[in-house]
């Protein structure tokens, strides 16, 4: 054995490492699989069983390819690094009156922390539970300057708004706005909803009733 030892070292290293089932290691080769140099046609060179860090031999390629998996670091572009949680509201599906109040409660909130296009969005899909008024019935507007300032409107409901002046009756606005009725329609209901205008009835009903 001890011949066999002198005459051939590299099969006789072989044998111990089976026998001992462990690695014994060249201080000057490479440590990792990433730095052994490649093989003569440019490929690279295939890993040796010797080559491990955990003190014994490597089995087959798979263990190797496994090894490689529980040394690699956390890539940086992974999604935990770039998913982020989205600010555009997810309401739930809440029917009725209730379900409408929230929804405008969101629009508020949004608008209220500076999401002002998220707000425009909802409140551009947001319809109230059908209630029914009257095109007798006259449109006022209810909040000061500043308050309506404050709201998540857009051009065309700041157009609309501007029609209002508390003494034309809703048929009469619907006739003269430069939109279809059903968009005058959407616009009035969202300003109900937030709260800048109320309808009251007409004049000639309320003297009629007297």
């Amino acid at each position: 054995m001890i011949k066999k030892l002198m005459a051939e070292p590299a099969e006789a290293v072989e044998e111990i490492e089976e026998i001992l089932d462990f690695e014994l290691i060249d201080d000057d080769e490479p440590e990792t699989l990433q730095e052994l140099p490649p093989t003569a046609d440019g490929r690279p060179a295939r890993p040796t069983p010797r080559r491990m860090r955990s003190g014994r031999r490597v089995r087959d390629e798979s263990e190797i390819a496994q090894m490689e998996l529980d040394d690699t670091e956390p890539s940086p572009s992974s999604p935990d690094d770039w998913l982020r949680p989205s600010t555009f509201p997810t309401m739930p599906a809440e029917p009725g009156f209730e379900g409408y109040v929230s929804t405008v409660d969101e629009i508020r909130r949004l608008y209220a922390e500076g999401e002002v296009d998220a707000a425009l969005d909802l409140a551009a899909t947001v319809r109230p539970p059908a209630c029914g008024f009257s095109l007798s019935s006259i449109p006022v507007v209810i909040m000061t300057p500043e308050q309506i300032r404050e709201l998540p409107l857009d051009g065309r409901s700041g157009f609309f708004l501007a029609r209002i002046d508390g003494s034309s009756s809703l048929q009469t606005i619907l006739d003269t706005a430069p939109m279809s009725e059903t968009h005058a329609i959407d616009l009035l209901e969202q300003l109900l909803a937030l709260g800048a205008v109320r309808l009251v009835p007409p004049p000639a009903e309320s003297s009629g009733n007297a």
